[in-house]
């Protein structure tokens, strides 16, 4: 390994290693647990009247954001997870991000409840309903496609060792940088006055960066996997996170279709790569 590489390789180990602790995911699940109650709590105080005009200005009076907050800590996290997925391989970091697009489909669904007077309102809105059903229902489509797609994962690919490490060791420094862009862009759209807190805007520019630094992994791949059929599947899989991206910003209904077409790519791609990359290996492509 070349010994640039070294210093933000042990720091990506030693991150990954402390985020999977039990010890780590134990402080993490206490947190948003007591987030989520103090939220509870906080909403119900304001339906009472009994918080004080300025803390109530920023306190909501339905339950249902509640919800929606514990959501936007679970997708930090799996976000989080996401990038110590990139390094392992291709097929891991598109599945944690289907993984993520279920779970910010799921967000959605809460999201549209929090802007209704449950149960009265929704009852007599066709339209929303209708957006909440079909944001449930390709979540649930993702979650499906995504048990097949990881049973089809292939062997790894067979290269010299020092090649290996090297490869993973390029990705682990991708991975850091984009880390710290997240982090970035967290704190541009919490603190900036000027933009305001838009979770929605911070999940956008977080997929279009993960755009960028597949195609540079795909670019990279090329000089220790220079094979066609490795080729074609990383850079679809590219393809697969743009669809990502687009369902993200799409209008409702269209962000529900654009998410089942993105995961009908992804398992298309593990089954034809499944069924045909040992012929492709015979043809030495």
């Amino acid at each position: 390994m070349h010994v640039l590489l070294r210093c933000p390789t042990c720091l990506f180990d030693y991150l990954e290693h402390y985020s999977e602790s039990r010890a780590a995911k134990r402080f993490i699940a206490a947190i948003l647990a007591v987030v989520f109650l103090i939220a509870l709590a906080l909403i119900e105080l304001n339906r009472l009247g009994l918080l004080s005009p300025e803390l109530s200005a920023f306190v909501p009076a339905n339950h249902f954001k509640a919800i929606n907050l514990g959501f936007i800590l679970l997708l930090a996290l799996e976000i989080a997870d996401l990038v110590f997925a990139l390094p392992a391989s291709v097929s891991r970091s598109v599945g944690k991000q289907i993984e993520v697009l279920s779970l910010i489909l799921l967000r959605n669904t809460f999201k549209e409840l929090s802007h209704y007077d449950f149960p009265a309102e929704i009852t007599h809105n066709v339209v929303g309903v209708l957006d909440i059903a079909c944001d449930a229902g390709a979540a649930i489509f993702l979650f499906v496609v995504l048990g097949i797609f990881y049973r089809l994962q292939p062997w790894p690919y067979q290269m010299p060792e020092t090649d290996k490490l090297e490869f993973i060791a390029l990705k682990k420094c991708v991975s850091l940088v984009i880390f710290v862009i997240f982090a970035v862009i967290v704190g541009f759209f919490l603190f900036s006055p000027h933009v305001g807190w838009d979770v929605g805007k911070v999940f956008e520019s977080f997929y279009t960066c993960l755009i960028f630094s597949d195609i540079l992994i795909v670019l990279v791949s090329l000089r220790y996997l220079p094979v066609y059929h490795a080729l074609f599947r990383n850079s679809a899989y590219a393809v697969a996170t743009l669809l990502i991206r687009l369902a993200l910003v799409a209008p409702p209904f269209y962000n529900a279709g654009i998410s089942v077409l993105a995961a009908l790519l992804v398992l298309a791609i593990a089954l034809s790569y499944s069924k045909f990359s040992a012929s492709f290996k015979a043809q030495g492509g």
